[in-house]
């Protein structure tokens, strides 16, 4: 994959991990599915940065491949003409060596060979002659031999070119399972940009959805919000509420009383919710335990007494920072119900029984 494929797949892999980022909002769902985004995406281009480093050494392999199988090619042809080369001259040399003891022979054979030499009129004309003769057949045997080394030689030569060119055929014939592999790994580099950037888009469509809802919620929320007026309490309530915010300091009675008047109308509904949360100020039952206060006195605890359910309220409320007020106050109020709404409306009843 070249430099500039890289590029663009580390450009597309870091625009799935901003919408990523910039998807994410305070819900715990959200952030998680953010999280998870960034990690396969994370993840994605771990696969492509090992994917490109045997796509790197299969390119390698294969153009080394071809590259040897090129020169073998041409060693062999070139071995297998200095082969002919010599086989012909060999088969000439012998072919004209066979024609001359043949010419000899045909004038009287043997006899007749030594009879001419000894036809001689002294001894210094046979021993000439016999030279002559000797010296035809030698020259011959000679050049025959000569020929036949030569033979030899580039035939050992071919031998080893072949040799070679084979086992370079060898190596071609793995560049087609070279070039497959190849071929596998950019489809899963390709697979996985793919991937990748069908990732950003849903992001990028989460978004786009995240933000029209967030308008839409943050407009209903304001509007039911400001319909909401404080509503009547008894005076037995009205006394819990600055009596036990007496116990938190820097805790206002008004956010007991918001809460109060959200969570049961100020004990007009004391039903058990749909969670498993009990009481005038609707607490499940394992975290009234937890900051349980007697706020009657009366030697117990009960999660349907209206002392001791508004007195650990106070008491749960400041266990979470809210007697700091500002946004610590809003930080104790979402423990009190982990929603962004309930945290404004609490808030804003609170301003209106001040008021």
């Amino acid at each position: 994959m070249s430099s500039a494929r890289r590029a663009f797949a580390r450009l597309l892999l870091a625009c799935a991990l901003v919408v990523a980022s910039v998807a994410a909002w305070p819900g715990h769902a959200h952030a998680d599915s953010a999280a998870s985004a960034q990690e396969r995406a994370n993840k994605i281009l771990k696969q492509v940065d090992a994917i490109q480093k045997q796509v790197d050494a299969a390119l390698a392999k294969y153009d080394g491949a071809l590259t040897g199988l090129a020169s073998a090619v041409n060693n062999n042809v070139a071995s297998d003409i200095a082969l002919g080369d010599a086989a012909a001259a060999n088969q000439q040399a012998q072919n004209e060596a066979v024609a001359r003891i043949r010419a000899l022979y045909r004038t009287g054979g043997e006899a007749s060979i030594y009879a001419t030499v000894l036809g001689g009129g002294d001894p210094a004309d046979i021993f000439s002659r016999m030279q002559i003769v000797q010296r035809v057949i030698s020259t011959d045997d000679l050049v025959v031999h000569t020929n036949q080394r030569t033979l030899q030689a580039a035939s050992l030569n071919a031998t080893d070119a072949r040799k070679f060119a084979n086992n370079r055929a060898q190596a071609a014939a793995d560049v087609d399972a070279v070039a497959q592999k190849l071929e596998r790994l950019l489809a899963q580099e390709q697979s996985l940009l793919t991937q990748a950037k069908a990732d950003a888009a849903r992001l990028r469509a989460a978004e786009a959805a995240l933000a029209a809802a967030r308008a839409s919620y943050g407009a209903v929320t304001q509007d039911r919000i400001r319909t909401i007026a404080p509503l009547s309490m008894s005076p037995l309530y009205n006394r819990l509420y600055h009596s036990a915010a007496a116990t938190c300091p820097g805790l206002s009675w008004t956010v007991l009383a918001a809460i109060g008047q959200v969570e049961s109308g100020h004990g007009r509904n004391t039903s058990t919710s749909s969670a498993g949360a009990m009481g005038p100020m609707q607490f499940l039952p394992s975290t009234f335990a937890s900051y349980a206060v007697d706020g009657d006195h009366d030697g117990k605890t009960d999660i349907m007494d209206p002392a001791d359910s508004i007195y650990t309220a106070a008491n749960y409320l400041c266990a979470n920072g809210a007697g700091q007020g500002g946004n610590a106050l809003s930080n104790a109020i979402w423990h009190y119900n982990h929603a962004g709404w309930y945290v404004q409306l609490v808030l804003t009843l609170s301003q209106r029984y001040a008021a």
